[in-house]
């Protein structure tokens, strides 16, 4: 058999490493893109070559993942120039915008209340019929990076408060949400990854324990399950906007049981080293490789984002889990490379707060 093609990873962060790690084990030469020389990714033994940016020949056939938001969003207007070249593992980056999304699957599916302005008239009228607390979402995945650092949204308690967030940006800019009630530890995901052919590979359900930033942040600690409504939900969804790649898709189970869409991420997700089979599929399916049998992942398996967790959970979050985002036997420097990385992170984000009240 010929030899297996590379893979180009863009962007190395904790998803980047988790994507490079599930392929270097599988014998795949990894090449990792990413400008941030501080990035976890880059530390990897797995990442056999490093560059800032996508390099432009010497690597026909290779598979192209995107791993972040911002790095989905570049390549996708050059998909057409580069895929004479290389494989991209076929995913909808136009779903990273949240209001073409909700507005594709308004009436389709469980919804939170949602509104998705295009005037200020259209905010205004929201934020009379909405119900407190309100979501202020960025219609693009971590949009506001630079205003809100780790956060990925605003929380508005009353319409007056609303009214002074969603000032700052235009209409066109964000969604609002009415907030699912609940802890955290009620957000259920699943990722697969869907084929040329429509079909599914291996998939994988779990369920949040914390978030970073508390309740309205990414994963940094959670558990597989084995949860039929929300894979059978989460496959209607992607069926219903015709998706092929890797997804990941999240749910909030109200006190009654009932599932309420959140978001769809159309890229590998954070966790994605929980279950690996899934990076593997998306790899396979593009490069034209026998993919793995279309199985779950086992329930009751633990991942955590450590140097995370330990400001939600304390000393509880150096229990023992299966996979930790950042550590690993077999690939040891992105852990301990992760603790310098977190306080570079800390003390910017420090920065960047002292720097917002200078200017207001």
């Amino acid at each position: 058999m010929d030899p297996l093609p590379a893979a180009i990873v863009c962007c190395l962060s904790g998803t980047g490493l988790a994507v490079a790690r599930a392929l270097g084990r599988r014998g795949v030469r990894v090449v990792g893109v990413d400008a941030d020389r501080w990035s976890l990714g880059a530390r990897s033994r797995y990442v056999t070559e490093r560059h800032r940016s996508l390099p432009m020949a010497g690597y026909d056939g290779a598979v192209l993942f995107a791993c972040g938001d911002p790095e989905l969003r570049a390549l996708e207007p050059h998909r057409a120039t580069l895929s004479p070249r290389l494989r991209f593992p076929l995913g909808g980056a136009e779903w990273s915008d949240k209001r073409l999304l909700y507005r594709a699957l308004a009436g389709q599916v469980s919804l939170p209340r949602t509104w998705v302005p295009d005037t200020d008239a259209d905010v205004r009228a929201a934020l009379r019929e909405a119900r407190y607390p309100l979501l202020i979402k960025p219609a693009e995945g971590h949009g506001w990076r630079e205003r809100l650092g780790a956060k990925k949204l605003l929380v508005a308690h009353s319409a007056s408060e609303a009214a002074t967030a969603t000032a700052a940006f235009p209409p066109e800019a964000f969604v609002l949400q009415e907030e699912v009630a609940g802890p955290e530890s009620r957000l259920e995901v699943f990722a697969t990854h869907i084929g040329r052919d429509g079909s599914h590979g291996p998939w994988v359900t779990a369920r949040k324990l914390r978030q970073y930033p508390a309740h309205y942040g990414s994963a940094c600690a959670l558990v597989t399950t084995r949860a039929p409504d929300v894979v059978h939900a989460s496959l209607e969804v992607l069926r219903r906007l015709d998706y092929r790649g890797t997804a990941g898709v999240e749910w909030k189970r109200d006190s009654n049981g009932r599932l309420w869409f959140i978001e769809l991420n159309p890229r590998p997700v954070l966790w994605i080293g929980v279950a690996e089979p899934v990076v593997w599929d998306a790899y396979c399916d593009v490069a034209e490789r026998a993919r793995p049998a279309a199985e779950p992942v086992a329930p009751g398996r633990t991942w955590s984002y450590l140097v995370r967790d330990l400001v939600r959970a304390g000393p509880a979050a150096l229990r023992p889990v299966d996979v930790r985002c950042e550590w690993a036997w077999d690939d040891p420097l992105p852990g301990a490379w992760s603790l310098l990385h977190a306080a570079r992170q800390q003390a910017r984000a420090i920065q960047g707060e002292r720097g917002a009240r200078s200017r207001t």
